[in-house]
């Protein structure tokens, strides 16, 4: 079985962004390919261009479709704090898909959430 990943260098040790289907201690071969550095980071104006086509979406549907928050502004400051965290690390486990790829595969997983919601109503 062989797998390829993206991880990160940090302090001398290799981190796989993700997990993996390993044992625990098991021992694994590995290949380093070096990335471009402009692929290892995300800067703040990608940030806000993901923010930017997220609020896009959002103004796009029925106004059924988006409730009310029920969280308070702390949890939502630290939601939002989260997500930011999840879109860079999609971004940085997704640099090697096309932006229609990636967006196919979100617009599919909208559609599967959807579905679910309208089971369980």
């Amino acid at each position: 079985m062989s797998i390829s990943t993206w991880a990160r260098y940090q302090k001398g040790i290799l981190k796989p962004i993700g997990s993996l289907p390993l044992k625990e201690n098991q021992r694994v071969q590995i290949i380093v390919l070096p990335q471009p550095q402009e692929l290892d980071e995300v800067d703040e104006a990608r940030l806000a261009e993901m923010h930017h086509r997220a609020d896009e979406w959002l103004a796009q549907q029925p106004p059924d479709a988006v409730r009310p928050s029920p969280l308070s502004e702390e949890e939502r400051r630290q939601a939002v704090a989260e997500l930011d965290q999840v879109l860079k690390d999609l971004w940085e486990a997704n640099v090697h898909y096309s932006e229609e790829e990636v967006m196919a595969d979100v617009n599919a997983a909208v559609k599967a959430v959807r579905a679910e919601q309208m089971r369980q109503l």
